[in-house]
């Protein structure tokens, strides 16, 4: 009995150890006794590991020097504290880094994450959204133009649809539009006609056709010796580059035109890199762009009076049409706002839909 009682104290001990031993600090597999009460698994996690910043490459045509450039600092720096650093942008300006040509062929391949280009260069790729270009005559404020652009592509999915293969991040006007000119003063809509006038988007061309001037393209950075050699008459365009480009050297008159270049989406961004972002670091970059319109909004006003300033100091003139010559250009504009429409319902894109949903938001924007 004595030695049946002995042999089950050895037993009980053995077991009271081995229950011992598994209830003590564990070690590592290293042997190291893990700190902090964590365990291995849970130092090795990816939320305590250390991250490391996402960094993206932005290339624009803008000059570094220019004030646009300006507001994408600011933005990229707000993105980068927004985002404790975790996101950056590698900033290439004055095409340094995509040939302005080539911009969206070269976003979609990836030479750049982001890029900022011309989205009139690929005029066939977004026809519809082009097509809106002419479809925001009449107003002329700077907000209510935006709230525009804004309802019409909230509620055209159509809108959407030609984006598909990117992501859009931000738009760009040029603003309430002018029409700058040498020697003649454009108080009607019959002055127009003859002229040679540079223009900058398709609505500048397609009204200057239809009040018999000369449209006539080249690149911005030509316009100011073209004016100063006569080889054009004017340009059509918004009102500060009379500072910017200092086209009020070489213009006398500034007329105001009862429209605005439109807000077009200008920068855009590589849906594969889009995709890959953390969902949080995707709203912060898509709330920039919104962020980056509304500073646009304030820049161009301060733009658009220093220009306008500019050119009053050198004694040019700065002429607003009558109400009546006003009216009659505005009808010229719907003329060609119906027909544009016309032209995408007959390649089956239902551009009169999107025009009189356009014209309801104008209406609702404008007040009238």
């Amino acid at each position: 009995m004595k030695s049946r009682n002995a042999v089950l104290s050895v037993v009980f001990a053995l077991v009271l150890s081995v229950l011992l031993s598994g209830c003590g600090g564990s070690k590592s597999e290293s042997g190291a006794q893990p700190t902090g009460g964590g365990s291995p698994a849970a130092s090795a996690s990816p939320s305590t590991s250390a991250a490391k910043p996402i960094e993206l490459k932005y290339a624009t045509y803008i000059s570094a020097n220019h004030y646009q450039a300006a507001l994408d600092k600011q933005m990229f720096q707000r993105i980068e504290e927004q985002t404790n650093g975790m996101l950056k942008f590698q900033q290439f300006y004055d095409g340094t880094l995509i040939k302005p040509e080539a911009w969206y062929q070269e976003l979609i391949r990836g030479t750049a994450d982001m890029a900022q280009g011309n989205v009139g260069s690929e005029r066939d790729r977004f026809a519809l959204q082009y097509a809106t270009a002419f479809f925001n005559y009449g107003i002329t404020d700077l907000k209510a133009l935006l709230e525009f652009t804004r309802d019409v592509w909230n509620n055209s999915p159509e809108l959407k649809e030609e984006y598909k293969e990117v992501v859009p991040h931000s738009r760009l006007t040029a603003g309430p539009a002018y029409v700058h000119t040498v020697k003649k003063p454009i108080r009607s809509a019959e002055d127009f006609k003859g002229l040679n006038l540079r223009v900058a988007d398709e609505t500048s061309t397609e009204l200057a056709k239809a009040l018999g001037a000369n449209p006539v393209k080249m690149p911005i950075s030509e316009v100011y010796s073209a004016l100063e050699k006569g080889t054009i008459d004017g340009v059509m365009t918004g009102a500060d580059p009379l500072k910017t480009f200092r086209f009020a050297e070489v213009t006398k008159y500034s007329t105001a035109l009862p429209y605005s270049t439109p807000w077009i989406w200008s920068k855009l961004i590589n849906k594969n890199s889009y995709d890959k972002l953390p969902p949080e670091y995707q709203r912060v970059l898509t709330e920039s762009g919104a962020w980056w319109e509304d500073r646009l909004v304030e820049e161009l006003k301060k733009q658009i009076d220093a220009g306008l300033q500019a050119a009053k100091d050198r004694g040019n003139e700065i002429i607003e049409l009558s109400p009546a010559e006003r009216q009659k250009i505005e009808g010229v504009l719907e003329q060609i706002a119906k027909k544009t429409a016309a032209d995408l319902d007959a390649k089956g894109l239902k551009g009169t839909d999107l025009f009189n949903r356009a014209r309801e938001i104008a209406k609702k924007v404008s007040g009238r």
